[in-house]
């Protein structure tokens, strides 16, 4: 899991029941970073919540890698053209967004997200969760591929 630096981490509440699993497994990977020091707990929004904030050192391993799948994004795509980049780039998209089943799915794709690159708001995964969530049809190409 990467989170945005200086940002709470868990982002948009979930609605609707969660599998178990998921909580264990997240609070497992909170209660690691903790012990680790990559991450410490802060005041929540309200007295039944608590905000998990990267500590500097979190900051720094969560850019260390950021950095390494940029390399090896990088020297995987570095064959192809500007054209074909943008192409695989508008085709992974479709699929992300075709194979996203529902949110708890949206999560498991999303594990190594560049929020700067591909920000929540427009994220193809986030997007078909959220049409999966309020059982809209599918986007058209247009609306899924960025420009």
């Amino acid at each position: 899991m990467l989170f945005e630096r200086g940002a709470p981490l868990g982002g948009e509440p979930r609605r609707g029941p969660r599998p178990l699993a998921d909580e264990t497994l997240a609070y497992l990977g909170v209660t690691g970073l903790f012990q680790e020091g990559h991450a410490e707990r802060r005041p929540g929004r309200d007295q039944r919540s608590v905000a998990v904030v990267l500590t500097p050192k979190g900051t720094e391993t969560a850019a260390r890698v950021l950095a390494s799948r940029e390399r090896a994004l990088s020297d995987a795509v570095g064959v192809l053209t500007l054209g074909e980049r943008k192409a695989l780039t508008g085709a992974l998209e479709k699929v992300l967004a075709r194979i996203t089943a529902d949110r708890a799915h949206a999560d498991q794709i999303c594990r190594l997200c560049d929020l700067a690159a591909c920000p929540q708001p427009a994220c193809p995964v986030e997007l078909a969760a959220r049409d999966r969530e309020q059982q809209v049809p599918g986007r058209s190409e247009k609306e899924v591929i960025r420009p």
